[in-house]
């Protein structure tokens, strides 16, 4: 078999068979449940997503805590809405 990479997981035949298995026999239970747990009609009509990857710290950008001990590097600057700051 292919090895994945990862040193403690080797997938065999018998391991392919067991997942297999336990998928197929799970997927009537999966629907079952779903049955019982209706969500609720979105009431969101937008979505803002900010996709960081790689860029900057969530820590210092979106809650700088300016003038407090765990402040970060950088300071915070003022934006249109009230007390609202980034830095």
């Amino acid at each position: 078999m292919k090895d994945t990479g990862c040193l403690d997981y080797h997938l065999t035949r018998r391991r392919m068979l067991q997942a297999t298995g336990a998928t197929i026999l799970g997927m009537p239970v999966a629907s079952l449940l779903a049955a019982h747990n209706k969500a609720a009609a979105a009431k969101a009509e937008h979505v803002i997503l900010f996709w960081n990857g790689g860029g900057m710290s969530h820590i210092d950008t979106w809650d700088p805590k300016p003038g407090r001990p765990v402040q970060g590097e950088f300071s915070a600057i003022n934006t249109s809405a009230d007390g609202v700051q980034i830095s």
